[in-house]
């Protein structure tokens, strides 16, 4: 018994020397989020990180995490709520759901906070939002989403927005947090942080991405009647040589109507009858492309 009792002892110091030397605190391991509940206990899980919370060993402190310092501020602070935006990737044409996230908060609802309105930005020519859940505005290829809701706890997603990823003039569309507002109360402090979404699977031409080059009416393809039912009279204007094609392209980038190829074009002015006959109604865009630049204008078919 007593050779027992020493064994014990030696692993206990043992054990305790080397547990004084490193200490985690306030860690989080996981790639999920939201809360789960069986309704008596609650589990509640973060999003978009490994590992989060502070690791100390002699007299060294490593902070990990994206909102570690957004945590301690917003203790700091009294009243505190973090806002985010996961980071996602789409295929072109793909429908993504989005979630607008309290991430983590402090003392909410000792507040009156009960409901919040956020606006949401991003870019329109790749992100076309899905619903009327939401108002949506768009000004050129600025996309506008104001979002109202309640809040339900004091962690977990608020609300869910809802894309078609598209074909655009980027492969990249931030998601930007323009303002969020607790609407009872202006006790609280808002931190926030954006999200991206990312295309995948852009057709390329070499080391070229194809892309959708947005301009000004005086650079872009006039075509009339618009919408069409059979035909319509294409007019632009080239400003060099060399191969030019113009073809019609749907909502997710594919082409479904060749309408026009040359290998040896000059600058200047040109009209063109397209036969657009077998190609079915729908809302698309026409295409201009030339040696060096991608010209597009809304185009619709009504039969």
């Amino acid at each position: 018994m007593k050779k027992i009792m020493k064994t014990f002892l030696v692993m206990l110091v043992t054990c305790s020397g080397l547990c004084s030397a490193q200490t985690i605190q306030r860690n989080v391991m996981g790639s999920g989020g939201g809360m789960s509940t069986n309704g008596t206990n609650s589990i509640r899980g973060t999003v978009s990180q490994t590992a989060i919370g502070r690791i100390t060993q002699d007299k060294s402190v490593n902070s990990i995490g994206f909102w570690y310092n957004a945590s301690q501020i917003i203790r700091s602070s009294g009243f505190g709520s973090l806002i985010t935006i996961p980071s996602v990737e789409a295929q072109i044409g793909e429908t993504i759901k989005i979630p607008l996230l309290l991430q983590q908060s402090n003392h909410l609802f000792e507040t009156s906070a009960r409901s919040f309105t956020a606006i949401i930005t991003f870019n329109a020519s790749i992100l076309e939002p899905i619903g009327s859940k939401y108002t949506y505005r768009r000004t050129g290829n600025k996309g506008e989403l104001t979002i109202q809701g309640d809040v339900k706890d004091t962690a977990g997603i608020l609300a869910e927005m809802e894309f078609t990823a598209k074909l655009g003039d980027a492969e990249r569309s931030p998601l930007t947090i323009q303002s969020f507002l607790w609407n009872e109360t202006n006790r609280v402090k808002i931190l926030t942080k954006d999200g991206n979404v990312n295309l995948v699977g852009v057709c390329k031409e070499g080391d070229t991405v194809r892309l959708i080059k947005r301009t000004a009416a005086a650079a872009l393809i006039r075509a009339y009647p618009n919408p069409a039912v059979t035909t319509s009279t294409i007019e632009y204007q080239l400003s060099e040589r060399g191969e030019t094609s113009l073809y019609l392209v749907d909502e997710s980038g594919k082409i479904v109507s060749p309408i026009y190829n040359s290998k040896d074009v000059t600058p200047g002015l040109f009209s063109f009858d397209a036969d657009l006959l077998y190609v079915p109604s729908g809302s698309y865009f026409l295409i201009l492309k030339t040696p060096s630049e991608i010209f597009s204008k809304r185009f619709m078919i009504q039969k």
